[in-house]
Order: C-alpha cells, then structure tokens, then sequence
C-alpha cells in the first residue's frame, strides 16, 4: 500500500514540476521543450576558456565574433545616378 501512494505522489510530483517549468517557460525564464539555446553561444563560451591556454585561439574568436558590417559602410549612400549607371 505505500509503495502505491509514494508512486502516485511521485507520478503526481513529476506532473507539477512538468507544468510549473511550462510555465515558466510560457513567461520567457527557462528553454524547457520548445525553443533551444544556439550551440555556437556554447562553443564560442568555450574557446574563450581555451584561450587560456592556447592564446592562438584568440584570433580565431575574434575573427568569428567580428561585425560584418564595418565593410559594408561607406558613408554615402547610393544615389540614383549609381543606380541608372548600373542598369547600363
């Protein structure tokens, strides 16, 4: 009799914790089922570890961690004279 009421306490345990972490999930705290963390936030955590000991790596990092977007910036931007001289 009382391994059946520890295992309906335990099923009924297991259900709670289950719809408490929906909850909190639902409210944008944890990544419980739906959405995952990206495995390249894990990876660059790590190589900035490995840097530590092999300061090479941190070339890499940095290379990986650059903006894209310092090469795109001229300063001006495109007129319609560039425009019509492309379609030429």
């Amino acid at each position: 009799m009382i391994v059946l009421i520890l295992l309906t306490f335990g099923v009924i345990g297991i259900y709670a914790g289950h719809r408490i972490l929906s909850w909190m999930e639902d409210r944008g705290w944890i990544y419980y089922r739906r959405r995952r963390g990206t495995s390249a936030a894990l990876g660059n955590a790590l190589m900035q570890v490995q840097t530590f000991y092999q300061p090479s790596v941190q070339e890499v990092l940095e290379a990986r961690l650059e903006e894209p977007t310092e090469a795109a910036e001229s300063g001006d931007p495109p007129s319609d004279l560039d425009k019509r001289d492309s379609l030429e």
